[in-house]
């Protein structure tokens, strides 16, 4: 062995492990002239690599193995200080017994939310484990919840493209919901399928409370389609109903319900399963808007019994109802006189 490589050779070897680090640095200039001399000699490629800096290391990694070089290649993508470089070789690091799912999840994951879906495919690609790549894409996943859910959607996509379950996503979505993705599961809910995530009962009860004031005022208009008039009324009350904004618009409400294809038959059924026969100056008045559409559908009697029992109601308003009933053929004139 040359004597002077030799000495060469362990005065860099010295001045790499100093203390100083003007002297580390000069060993990784002065190193790189003379590493494949070294090599050649036979010195120990391990101790070789050692003074080299990461990034040459990286670029001579199968010369430096011929060589008999002790490498190890997990340790050197944190040596390299580059997210960037490591996640464009991933896959190279994987061919070099990387552990590269702690590559990932030390070196990637901080940065993870600034990057498009083409660059999550290509860390997935790389040879990362799909579930490790998803949990480091939580931050990124959260900010996709906000507003319109076609990025989220599209990210999910991708990781059960690549092999992640129905389960995780599932479970997911569920536990990060927020309005936005609720009111999309309810009114496109063949978007969500394939993520197993269903429009059951208490997704379209979260959807009513952000939304059911809108669709009290207009059904037709507001009510999505992947729910009928008569199942709204599931969800909402009579007092609701009669009730939109600070006013009385139990009218309205019925027009509404209507309009949008309601089977007037069932609102009343609901109507009285809940209120009954209230001698109540309100339920009085909707009782009313709905006899006056299809009298079959109230008890007269009953609703002249109301009348009378209620204070609210004066003399005047029982003749108003005796009026506007007295044009209606199909209803008994004797029970109706008892109005007066």
């Amino acid at each position: 062995m040359n004597c002077d490589l030799h000495a060469m050779f362990d005065e860099m070897y010295e001045s790499f492990h100093s203390d100083d680090e003007i002297r580390v640095e000069d060993t990784h200039r002065e190193i790189m002239k003379h590493w494949l001399d070294f090599l050649s000699a036979g010195f120990d490629a391990t101790k070789v690599a050692a003074m080299m800096p990461p990034g040459e290391v990286y670029t001579h990694y199968d010369v430096l193995i011929s060589y008999g070089a002790k490498i190890d290649a997990t340790e050197l993508a944190f040596e390299l200080e580059d997210a960037d470089y490591v996640k464009e070789h991933l896959a190279e690091f994987a061919l070099r017994g990387a552990d590269i799912n702690r590559i990932a999840k030390e070196i990637l994951k901080y940065d993870l939310w600034l990057y498009y879906n083409d660059e999550i495919e290509k860390i997935i690609e790389g040879g990362v484990d799909t579930d490790v790549v998803f949990e480091m894409a939580q931050e990124k996943l959260l900010l996709e919840t906000e507003g319109s859910t076609d990025g989220l959607r599209s990210m999910l996509s991708m990781f059960l493209n690549h092999g992640l379950s129905v389960e995780k996503i599932q479970e997911w979505v569920m536990d990060n919901r927020n309005i936005y993705i609720v009111e999309d599961i309810v009114e496109n809910p063949e978007n969500w399928e394939k993520f197993g995530v269903e429009m059951t009962d208490e997704i379209v009860r979260e959807f009513m409370m952000e939304n059911d004031w809108r669709i009290l005022e207009d059904m037709k208009l507001y009510l999505p389609k992947t729910i009928s008039p008569e199942k709204f009324l599931e969800y909402i009350s009579v007092d609701d109903a009669m009730m939109i904004g600070n006013s009385y618009e139990f009218e309205n409400f019925i027009d509404s319900y209507v309009d949008a294809g309601g089977e007037l038959e069932k609102l009343a059924k609901w109507f009285f399963n809940e209120k009954g026969y209230t001698p109540d100056e309100l339920c009085i008045s909707a009782m009313f808007d709905i006899a006056w559409r299809d009298p079959s559908l109230v008890n007269m009697e009953k609703f002249v019994d109301c009348c009378k029992k209620c204070d609210e109601i004066t003399e005047e308003n029982r003749h108003d109802y005796y009026e506007d009933f007295s044009r209606r053929e199909e209803i008994d004139k004797e029970i109706l006189a008892r109005l007066l």
